[in-house]
């Protein structure tokens, strides 16, 4: 039955750790993060982004990388985060965790962009500090208009999008208009074979690869724009 293979599979999620400082942890699992641990409680309910695959590891290690680097520079860290795609919003509650002020997440699914929520009030994150969208943003003007306003008009510093090439690529267009000065993409998800598909439509919007790391066979990479 699948409550049976769901129990199955759960017995196998045991908490992680991601990157220097995250440890990523399934909402049934005890476990006491060390004085420089971070503690990212995720209760997957049927939602992509447990972690576990590379795509989002990847992610998340990238995502720290920058912060890391971007606060050493600036003495500060990023404002405000677009998860796009958010799954169970793993990314995003990740980017607070790790220092952002705010974000805003959505996905195709209403089921991800509940869940996100969810996963979001688990980890103690004000609800004010973080808002979900449920809708395409591809042929959705609406929730292109609210995810704007969410960010006050002034973009968001960072959009992460996990998802595959084709729906990056399609997307790519919209990143520049929802992106604040000096913002930066991560995009993951992304295939060997892919790598360079994607980051030719990322040039010809006007961006340049900064960073990205390989797992696998898949991509994580940061663009700004050029």
């Amino acid at each position: 039955s699948s409550e049976e293979w769901e129990d199955n599979w759960k017995q196998y999620y045991k908490p992680f750790k991601v990157g220097q400082r995250l440890v990523v942890c399934p909402s049934w699992e005890e476990y006491q993060p060390a004085a420089d641990e971070l503690l990212l409680l995720i209760e997957p309910g049927g939602s992509f982004g447990t972690g576990q695959h590379q795509t989002t590891r990847l992610c998340l290690e990238l995502l720290e990388q920058y912060l890391t680097e971007y606060q050493q520079q600036h003495g500060c860290l990023p404002e405000k985060l677009l998860d796009l795609g958010c799954g169970t919003g793993i990314l995003s509650i990740g980017g607070l965790l790790l220092g952002v002020n705010s974000a805003a997440a959505v996905d195709i699914e209403e089921h991800s962009a509940h869940a996100a929520a969810e996963n979001a009030a688990l980890n103690d994150i004000a609800p004010e500090r973080y808002q979900t969208f449920w809708g395409n943003i591809l042929d959705n003007h609406d929730i292109l208009i609210r995810l704007k306003a969410c960010a006050d008009h002034s973009g968001y510093d960072i959009i992460v999008v996990n998802i595959v090439a084709d729906v990056i690529i399609a997307m790519s267009p919209l990143f520049a208009g929802l992106l604040a000065e000096q913002g930066r993409v991560f995009c993951s998800g992304i295939i060997d074979n892919r790598r360079a598909e994607v980051l030719a439509a990322m040039q010809k919007q006007g961006f340049k690869l900064q960073m990205e790391l390989q797992d696998g066979g898949w991509w994580a990479m940061l663009f700004q724009l050029d």
